[in-house]
């Protein structure tokens, strides 16, 4: 790795960073699923990035100094599209009948702790699970407003009798959609639990603990899908994310240089000959 900053006077005095590693991700990753009330939604996917698309990050070499955090970006482009519906109306219903359907999502918690429903969400990140005992850390994070879907006294003549889609949207979301720019950011801390200096430290590429995850968790809280008068009611989610560019960067602090080591030494004991002449 090329060193291109130093920070501070001299070398040693401060933090240096490495030059920027780029790995592209050739694809476009696309998941579906379907659920309803009673469980609701829920699907993850994770492509890891050790060794893919046009290459994979190099790992710090501990000989430049020690390791203090790890910068990562990520491009994110990416799709939600939503709809709900069912396999009719339910066999105890007429034809003229008024049925409804509604998905709202639970955004945030609350209530007392044993009684806090769980979040909807929707979510592009880059997760860091260590080699080493770790839950996982998310380490940048672009989340998808989730929008409201619903028919509340719908008629079955209105829709031609057909329920396969009663109500749809679709929103993007991330940094890069809509012609937009920007990375989202986050890093990893050495110091912080259950790092493993082996996934990034040493001789070779990154293979472990690196992962693009793309989660999709929808009507999961209490009351957040329900329906009325209708047979096998449905909430289908697709989560698309174009390709893009993920990129890595080590902070470090420098071991000092021979020279700079040995001008200190030579100041230091020319501080202490001065103090000893004085006396």
């Amino acid at each position: 790795l090329i060193l291109t900053l130093f920070l501070g006077g001299l070398a040693g005095a401060g933090a240096a960073v490495t030059s920027v590693q780029t790995i592209s991700f050739a694809f476009s990753q696309r998941d579906d699923s379907s659920g309803f009330e009673g469980g609701g939604l829920t699907f993850l996917s994770a492509r890891s990035l050790g060794g893919f698309g046009a290459g994979a990050f190099t790992k710090f070499d501990p000989s430049l100094g020690t390791l203090t955090n790890i910068f990562l970006s990520l491009e994110v482009n990416a799709t939600l599209s939503l709809s709900v519906g069912a396999d009719g109306l339910d066999e105890n219903s007429l034809d003229d009948d008024p049925f409804s359907i509604q998905f709202q999502p639970a955004l945030t918690s609350g209530g007392p702790p044993d009684f806090t429903p769980p979040r909807d969400l929707v979510r592009v990140a880059i997760v860091y699970l260590s080699s080493g005992p770790n839950i996982g850390l998310v380490v940048t994070s672009d989340e998808a407003t989730i929008p409201n879907l619903g028919v509340t006294n719908g008629l079955a003549a209105d829709f031609d009798f057909d329920f396969d889609v009663l109500d749809e949207n679709t929103v993007t979301f991330g940094g890069f959609s809509n012609g937009d720019t920007t990375l989202t950011t986050g890093s990893i801390d050495p110091l912080a639990a259950g790092f493993d200096a082996s996934d990034f430290v040493g001789v070779g590429t990154v293979t472990n603990g690196l992962t693009i995850n793309s989660l999709v968790s929808l009507g999961v809280g209490p009351g957040s899908a329900t329906s009325d008068n209708l047979d096998f009611p449905f909430l289908f989610a697709d989560l698309s994310l174009e390709a893009g560019n993920v990129t890595l960067q080590y902070e470090f602090t420098p071991i000092p240089e021979p020279s700079s080591a040995a001008l200190v030494l030579l100041a230091a004991l020319g501080l202490v000959a001065r103090r000893r002449v004085r006396s």
